[in-house]
This record gives C-alpha cells, structure tokens and sequence, in this order.
C-alpha cells in the first residue's frame, strides 16, 4: 500500500499536503510518495520541500507527460483518488481503512489531520541545510531576546485582482493591535518581521517595541525565513499557510499567536478548523 501526496502550491500548502500524507502513512504503515506533477506545470510554483530532512524512505514521483507507460503510470492508475470534499476537518480521512493505495488532492488547511502525529511531523521537518552566517547571526538575536514574528504577506495577495478579492490582506491597524496584545503580556518583546515586500513594511510598519526587518534571504529561499520565524517565541500572522507553519513549527506550549479574522476575505469558507487550539485571532481591518 501507498500515500501519494499530491502537491500543489507555495511551501506552507506544500507543507499541509505532506503532513497529512505522512500521518495517514503511519497509521497505515504505508509507504508514502510525493508526487510533483501539477508543480511542474504551475510556473510560478516549484517543489519546497527538499529543504527538510525527511526519512529516508520518502521518494518524489511524477506522473510521465507521454511515451511509454512507465512504472509510475502504473503506480497511479491503481490507486484510489481521495479528493478533500471540504475546507473544514473531515474526520473520515483520519479513520478511513482503505484496501488500495490512496492519492490525496487538496490542501488539508488544519493540523487535526496530524495532530496525533505532530511529534514526528516536527522531527520530519528538520531543515536539511545549516544557516550562513547571516542567518546564523540573526538566529542568535532571536534567541536572546523575547521574539515575536510578525509575518506581513503581500504579492500576489495586492497584485492580481482575483486573488486580492479572496484573500484581503489584514490593515496596518490589525498589525498594530496583535503586537499590543503580546507586548502587553511580554513587554520586552522584540518584533522580527518578514515579509516578501520588506521594503514596503519599511515604509510604513513601525512600533514602540524594538524591531528589526528580516530581509537577508531572497524569496526563492522561503525555508531560510521559516526556520527564523519557527523560532521566535511568540508570533503575528498574515493570512498565509507560510505564517501558519512558521507559528507552528515552534514547539513551545508557551507561544502566543494571532492572526486574523476572517481569514479569506471574499470567500464562504468554513475555517473553524483552521488555527490549533489555543491560538488568537482579533479583525483583519
């Protein structure tokens, strides 16, 4: 038996898809598969997730474009397509007993699906590169203070009218009111802030608590920015999966995070399931 985790997306999509994918696979005891097919043919997407050291027993696999039918053809013509049917927890995909191998399409946007398993999710997600010096450098400030990252996502979120329309982006007074609710618990919190605009939150993001922009890393590198975030103390969301796993990936039961609400700005999504237990939100505007 087989779980086949279709990717799609950016890195934190990615990272969804491989987790609920791994967790399935070990309550299965299955082998389990990354297939990279619709990454290949989306060109502004690639595969992330080779920044992570993941067991050994991982292999990513494409779907072949034409010729010969190959070994993988076969692989994937005898597997059972499971498509998310929903935004919000489908508690069938964590109980399911399948008699074939399974294919999983979606984004599984909430950690329900591994929750069981988020001790070894975590140690799967061990990043497969050390820091360079400057991140190295940054690292070290960010562990000897009281950090909080604060992730600012803009890009196609501002640029491209459909996506700006689903998704909203959350004001400066939103950013303003998270980071007054931790440095009212936390008051000598220090901000790190990320974001794929870095100069545009210079020009117009500032605040009493100390501050630094994180702009070291280029945006074909997201996992350098999403070790630092994951490991910050406390965390302000954008609406993006990248700032969700960067919140994430910090262990601590300690953390404070916030992030807004509604999370989808144009959309009727049901996203009750979509931040853990525990965590904030306050509104977007």
């Amino acid at each position: 038996m087989k779980v086949i985790a279709g990717l799609q997306g950016g890195l934190g999509n990615q990272l969804f898809q491989f987790a609920v994918a791994r967790a399935i696979s070990l309550r299965l005891n299955a082998r389990m598969l990354l297939d990279d097919s619709a990454l290949k043919l989306d060109h502004k997407r690639s595969f992330e997730l080779g920044a992570f050291k993941f067991p050994s027993t991982l292999r990513i696999v494409s779907r072949p474009e034409g010729g010969r039918r190959g070994v993988l053809e076969r692989w994937f013509d005898r597997v059972e397509i499971l498509r998310e049917k929903h935004y919000e927890f489908d508690p069938e995909i964590v109980s399911m007993r399948p008699n074939t191998s399974l294919h999983l399409i979606g984004y599984w946007q909430t950690e329900k699906y591994f929750q069981a398993v988020a001790n070894q999710i975590r140690s799967d997600l061990q990043f497969a590169f050390p820091p360079d010096k400057e991140n190295q450098s940054v690292l070290e400030e960010i562990r000897a203070v009281t950090a909080v990252s604060v992730h600012f996502r803009r890009g196609d979120f501002i640029s491209e009218a459909h996506t700006a329309a689903y998704n909203g982006t959350p004001s400066l007074d939103y950013y303003r009111r998270a980071v007054a609710m931790i440095t009212a618990q936390h008051p000598n919190a220090h901000l790190f802030v990320f974001s794929d605009e870095p100069q545009w939150v210079k020009d117009n993001f500032q605040s009493s608590a100390p501050m630094k922009i994180v702009d070291i890393n280029p945006p074909d590198a997201p996992a350098a920015d999403l070790r630092l975030m994951a490991a910050c103390r406390h965390h302000v969301m954008a609406n993006s999966t990248f700032s969700w796993w960067g919140a994430w990936l910090n262990p601590s039961s300690e953390k404070m995070v916030i992030g807004p609400n509604p999370w989808h700005q144009g959309a009727n999504l049901n996203t009750v399931d979509f931040l853990p237990a525990g965590w904030l939100t306050i509104a977007k505007v």
